[in-house]
């Protein structure tokens, strides 16, 4: 990403399986982020896709039950 001032930043996206944008975190170039921030937001991503999972094969089983 570029600043008006022509200054270069760092930018970081977390994104999950399904492409959804989960952790934006912008930096000046010069700025390192934190590694316990990054893992922390990357746990988070996956805990939420380990849910998601849970739910969608609960919806599946009842769809099939329904069927029947």
């Amino acid at each position: 990403m570029k600043r008006k001032e022509g200054f270069s930043e760092r930018a970081i996206f977390v994104l999950d399986s399904y492409g959804i944008i989960r952790y934006i975190d912008i930096h000046d170039i010069s700025d390192r982020p934190k590694n316990k921030v990054l893992f922390a937001e990357l746990k988070k991503v996956i805990q939420l896709e380990s849910e998601l999972e849970k739910v969608a094969s609960k919806q599946k089983t009842r769809a099939k039950k329904a069927r029947k």
